[in-house]
């Protein structure tokens, strides 16, 4: 007996100190609530204060304002430069390629020596080209220089199509003609009686193994009797474009200068001013012919008809 009651008393025991126990993991768990929910408070309290202090120095010198944030005509921040799209190129990044020697037997070596022809890129190139593309490309362009628009990295899709021409080259291949013109379309508004000069670049395709020469000339492919109304001078009239293989050319790009007036009489309206290639004039083209022999190229299927390589649209008001 005395040991059932000693048990009924224990059950008592455990019967009282279950809801104690009970009651404190209620209490444990609120406070582990409330303690969770203070810190995401101070975490976003913190957050708020970062965002905060990053537009006061964001806004800091410039007359703008939190609520208009339109920046005004001599917002600092509009003064800076504008940040890189890409860095300087690193050329011992591209590996080992493929080149050919006279024979056309393959010959490895460090791509970089395709490079060796031409001018010593600029420190400053990457800051130079991504400045020209971002903010007033004609202004830029009228100004720069051989050693910035002369290193295959210009053109903005180099890394994607020209490099795999070291790559993996196709030996049975003979790069035999092409070219392009960046960019190849232009935007330009003026008035009547009024002109503007244009910078454009001429350049051999990737994979080219020979000299290419031409003239550009311009016509109007909406509408011929536009014409009458412009007058439009290209220099230099003839182009010699080195190749780009095995070795990068010294004279595998070149800027051309286009000027195109208007006339007072022009009607106000958008008209395209294409431009092609066609052969150079003759005397140059027997000059060309005689120092490169064979691998001198002159028309013969390089040339398209009607679609303009080049086409500026000029905007008269």
């Amino acid at each position: 007996m005395a040991g059932r009651t000693i048990k009924k008393q224990k059950t008592k025991k455990l019967a009282v100190a279950e809801p104690k126990a009970s009651k404190q993991r209620f209490h444990l768990a609120a406070a582990i609530r409330q303690k969770a929910l203070a810190n995401r408070k101070a975490i976003a309290l913190v957050a708020s204060t970062c965002l905060v202090a990053a537009l006061v120095v964001l806004l800091k010198g410039s007359p703008i304002g939190l609520v208009n944030l339109a920046p005004a005509a001599e917002s600092t921040a509009a003064a800076q430069p504008p940040a890189n799209l890409f860095p300087n190129p690193d050329r011992d990044s591209y590996g080992i390629g493929v080149f050919i020697d006279a024979n056309r037997n393959p010959i490895r070596k460090p791509i970089k020596e395709a490079f060796v022809d031409l001018p010593l890129m600029p420190d400053d190139f990457a800051e130079k080209i991504n400045s020209m593309r971002s903010e007033n490309f004609n202004s830029i362009a009228l100004e720069l220089s051989e050693a910035y628009y002369k290193q295959p990295e210009f053109l903005p899709k180099f890394g994607e199509l020209g490099l795999h021409y070291w790559q993996a080259p196709d030996l049975k291949r003979w790069g035999r003609e092409g070219f392009g013109v960046y960019p190849a379309e232009q935007q330009y508004s003026l008035k009547a009686g009024g002109k503007v000069q244009i910078a454009a670049f001429v350049h051999a395709a990737y994979g080219i193994e020979t000299f290419q020469g031409m003239q550009l000339y311009p016509f109007f492919p909406q509408d011929e009797n536009a014409a009458l109304f412009f007058s439009i001078t290209i220099e230099p009239k003839s182009i010699l474009l080195g190749p780009t293989y095995p070795t990068v050319d010294g004279n595998w790009i070149q800027k051309v200068k286009i000027k195109i007036n208007a006339s007072n009489e022009t009607p106000k309206g958008n008209y395209l001013v294409g431009f092609n290639a066609t052969l150079p004039g003759a005397e140059q083209n027997a000059a060309w012919q005689e120092k490169h022999g064979y691998k001198y190229i002159a028309g013969q299927g390089m040339f398209s008809i009607g679609t303009p390589r080049l086409g500026i649209w000029v905007k008269v008001e």
